[in-house]
C-alpha cells in the first residue's frame, strides 16, 4: 500500500501528493529505526546524525595522557629549580649586607654606652702626690692580653661614674649608698661584657676609703664572680643569675681596644715627660683623672667570618693572600669620645 502525504507549502504545492517512504505508524508514535540488512548492529552508517563521531571522541578524549602528564611534570620542575637558584644567588647577596648592617648597629649601640658612661665618669685626685692613693681610671688594653682574653677574664676598662637608677642596690646598706657606680669593661671568651656596682662608703669622719678603694673593693667582687656570670650568659636557665650589681653582653665575637688622650701628671708612675708632651696617648695606664679623649676600636664578626677567621691558612696560600683574606672578615668601627669638660657632648 502506498501513502501519500500532501501539503499546502512551497514544497508541498498546492493539492499534490507525493510519496511517504517512512512506516505507517500509530499516531502520536515515533517510528523505530530499522537497520539495513547487512549492515552490523551498533553501526550506525550513513544514518548517523552529523557530529556524533565529533562528540564521541571530544569525549572519549576529556582527560590528559601520562605522557602528556609527565612532559608537564617536568617542565614543572625545570621551572621550579631555575627559580629556585635564583633566589638562593639572591640571597646570598643579600646575607652579607644584612649582616654587616645588623653588626654596624651592633658597634652603634656598644660605642654608645660606653661614651654614655665616659661622660658620666669623676675622680677622685685630691691625694695625686700621697703613697697610698689607688688610681681611679685604669685602661689595660696591651695587644699580648687582649690575644689571652678567650682563655682568661680581662679587665680591660674600668673607673667610676654618677649613679644610674637601673643598677640595683642589691644587699648594700642604703644610707650609704653614694651617687657613684663603678663600671667594669671585660673581655672573655672572645665577648665584651659590661658590670656595674653601686659604691657604698660609710659615713664617718674618721673613714679614709678613697674612691680608688671603693673601685679596688668592687673589683675583688667582680674578680670572685665573672667566670659564674658568663655561665648565666651562656645558659641563663640553668645557671642562676649574679646577686649583685648590673650585668650585661654587650657583642659577641668581637676584638677591642682603647687608647685614651691623657695629661701626664694624672699617670701613675708616668714615664713621660709633662714638660715635653702635655698630652700622651696610651693603651695602658693607671690613671689619677679622666682622659680628655677615647679612641675606641672595635672589630665584630659574624658567625661565618669568625670560623673563617681561625681556619688554618691553605698550604698553597702566599702570604699576601692570606693577609688579603683575612682584611675582608669582619666588620670595623671606630669612634672617637670626648670628655664634655674638653668639648664632649652629652647628648
Amino acid at each position: 500500500m502506498r501513502l501519500f502525504q500532501g501539503g499546502t507549502g512551497i514544497q508541498g504545492g498546492t493539492g499534490r501528493m507525493r510519496p511517504f517512504r517512512g512506516i505507517c505508524a500509530p499516531y502520536g508514535e515515533i517510528p523505530a529505526r530499522v537497520q539495513p540488512a547487512g549492515q552490523p548492529a551498533g553501526h550506525a552508517g550513513r544514518n548517523t546524525p552529523k557530529g556524533a563521531h565529533t562528540a564521541r571522541t571530544t569525549l572519549r578524549r576529556a582527560g590528559l595522557t601520562m605522557i602528556e602528564l609527565i612532559t608537564a611534570l617536568a617542565l614543572f620542575i625545570l621551572i621550579f629549580v631555575m627559580l629556585l637558584t635564583i633566589l638562593r644567588s639572591a640571597n646570598r647577596l643579600w646575607s652579607p649586607d644584612q649582616s654587616a648592617a645588623q653588626l654596624q648597629a651592633r658597634g652603634d649601640t656598644v660605642t654608645d654606652i660606653l661614651a654614655n658612661d665616659f661622660y658620666q665618669a669623676v675622680a677622685d685626685n685630691w691625694n695625686v702626690r700621697g703613697q697610698n692613693d689607688k688610681p681611679t681610671f685604669v685602661v689595660d688594653c696591651d695587644t699580648n692580653a687582649l690575644a689571652n682574653a678567650a682563655g682568661t677574664p680581662h679587665l680591660a676598662l674600668y673607673f667610676a661614674r654618677h649613679a644610674s637608677p637601673r643598677t640595683p642596690l642589691a644587699t648594700g646598706d642604703p644610707t650609704q649608698r653614694l651617687s657613684l657606680d663603678a663600671v667594669f669593661y671585660v673581655l672573655y671568651k672572645d665577648c665584651l661584657s659590661r658590670h656595674a656596682y653601686p659604691l657604698f662608703r660609710a659615713w664617718d669622719e674618721d673613714a679614709t676609703e678613697t674612691l680608688g678603694d671603693l673601685l679596688e673593693k668592687e673589683l675583688g667582687k667582680l674578680d670572685g664572680a665573672i667566670v659564674g656570670i658568663y655561665d648565666w650568659f651562656a645558659d641563663p636557665i640553668k645557671n642562676p643569675p649574679p646577686t649583685e650589681g648590673l650585668h650585661s653582653l654587650l657583642a659577641e665575637r668581637c676584638e677591642f681596644a682603647i687608647v685614651a688622650t691623657i695629661t701626664p701628671d694624672m699617670l701613675k708612675d708616668s714615664p713621660y715627660d709633662a714638660s715635653a708632651m702635655p698630652l700622651v696617648g696610651t693603651y695602658q695606664f693607671e690613671a689619677y683623672a679622666v682622659p680628655d679623649f677615647l679612641d675606641v676600636a672595635l672589630m665584630l664578626y659574624s658567625e661565618q667570618d669568625w670560623i673563617a677567621l681561625h681556619q688554618q691558612p691553605s698550604p698553597s696560600a702566599s702570604q699576601t693572600d692570606e693577609r688579603m683574606r683575612l682584611e675582608h672578615l669582619g666588620t670595623p668601627f671606630s669612634k672617637r669620645i670626648a670628655y664634655p669638660a674638653k668639648g664632649g657632648a652629652r647628648l
